[in-house]
């Protein structure tokens, strides 16, 4: 069993990887389907089909950013996207498709109230508004959590790092307060789930490792939309 933690911060919750290297999200029963989780292998059993992932944007250096508003994306600030770096949001699942491109125009590590000091959270600006993809609410930073079911972010192994994203699940089993991140700055309120690969989930059960730094976690509210619950920041065993 693996346990894994993630931040609450002022906007969001947060799960995490320690350090910027390149690795692929786990995911229990990858080796059975792995088009099932890969989102630009074009296979209708993707685990994420029946929802908009358009505003899940990667750089062309292999960050992530999360669209909040047409100008304004999350990612991890111990993992910042680089100043001018192209970002793209790809329309659908289909690598061959439509997408919109802005690139970063600057970045900002958001403050934590009531905790002090910083978080790893980074609210990032782009160059120019993108239109025609989607923009995510951020989930109620006062609920617990627990018991919900996340929809987690990582990399795959694609080489075009547009298309480097891969999506498993997981559960919030716990909420623990006012946490550092082993060898990071930031800090904030966390998040424990647990990596199993004989209960929980089954094979969707996904956990965060090295190089997913950025990604997002999402939960789908009571409207039936997607959420942004978390940025991940660092992973803990």
């Amino acid at each position: 069993m693996r346990v894994f933690l993630a931040a609450v911060v002022a906007l969001s919750l947060c799960c995490v990887s320690v350090r910027p290297l390149e690795a692929a999200l786990t995911v229990n029963g990858y080796d059975l389907a792995p088009s099932k989780y890969d989102r630009f292998d074009n296979d209708p059993s993707f685990i994420g089909s029946a929802f908009d992932w358009s505003g899940v944007g990667r750089t062309a250096s292999s960050y992530w950013g999360v669209l909040i508003s047409p100008s304004f994306v999350l990612s991890a600030a111990h993992y910042p996207p680089g100043l001018g770096d192209p970002i793209r949001f790809y329309a659908s699942n289909d690598p061959a498709g439509a997408f919109e491109e802005s690139s970063i125009l600057s970045n900002t590590i958001i403050s934590q109230t009531g905790i002090g000091g910083t978080s790893d959270l980074l609210l990032t600006r782009l160059n120019a508004p993108v239109t025609g993809v989607a923009t995510y609410a951020i989930g109620n930073p006062a609920a617990s959590f627990v018991g919900e079911e996340l929809f987690v972010w990582g990399q795959s192994n694609k080489v075009d790092p547009f298309l480097n994203t891969r999506l498993g699940r997981n559960v919030v089993t716990e909420v623990g307060a006012a946490y550092t991140a082993p060898g990071l700055t930031g800090k904030g309120d966390v998040f424990i789930y647990d990596y199993n690969t004989t209960s929980g989930l089954g094979p969707d059960e996904a956990q965060v490792v090295v190089g997913d730094s950025g990604g997002p976690s999402f939960i789908v509210g009571p409207d039936g939309n997607l959420a942004l619950v978390g940025i991940h920041w660092f992973e803990y065993s």
